[in-house]
């Protein structure tokens, strides 16, 4: 359990930089609060990979938590404007998923590729984007169908080990990437 504390209080740092920090970043180093997150974000990777080699226990609490890395620093190199890393790390984090259609990743597997689905857009291949898009709308749409919200994780829940299911559903952050991916799709009917 020690290595999950301290992957925890990685993750939190990195948190602090990516919704803190980073107001405070002088002109002159526009990213230096990112640059600093994704520091913490990649030893929080060598971490989880360190853990799957070692050990068989947790693996799918490890994944999970392995995936909402990729998915940050995804998102911290589309933000730096490294968008090739931004793709790689987005479909690493849907590669570790254990399983992108269990309700405790349909947040990982929906903000993947709703990010996607924009990278793609503001690349003008409206076809490859428009796939990203259509999936997390479909996944979207199974979750909301369902009816059953409360067993949905946070980002931030996976780093937690106690939490099985969250207390407060993520329901709420789920409808956030849903309102993104309808304006992604607005995006890609305005790349055509």
């Amino acid at each position: 359990m020690d290595y999950f504390i301290e992957i925890k209080e990685l993750y939190e740092k990195s948190r602090k930089y990516l919704e803190e920090e980073w107001k405070k970043d002088p002109e002159t180093e526009p990213y230096k609060s990112k640059y600093k997150a994704m520091e913490y974000l990649k030893s929080i990777k060598e971490k989880c990979l360190d853990l799957l080699e070692k050990s068989s226990e947790n693996n799918e609490k490890i994944k999970g938590m392995l995936s909402v890395t990729y998915l940050h620093m995804g998102m911290v190199s589309v933000d730096t404007e490294e968008t090739s890393a931004g793709e790689l790390n987005f479909s690493k984090c849907l590669e570790t998923l254990p399983a992108e259609n269990d309700k405790k990743y349909i947040l990982i597997a929906m903000t993947a590729r709703n990010n996607l689905g924009i990278l793609w857009c503001q690349r003008s291949e409206v076809n490859k984007a428009k796939d990203y898009l259509e999936e997390c709308e479909k996944l979207y749409n199974g979750f909301v169908d369902d009816g059953n919200l409360d067993n949905a994780l946070s980002l931030h829940d996976h780093f937690d080990y106690s939490v099985e299911t969250s207390e407060n559903s993520a329901s709420s952050e789920i409808e956030k990437v849903g309102t993104h991916f309808r304006a992604g799709k607005l995006c890609h009917v305005s790349c055509i």
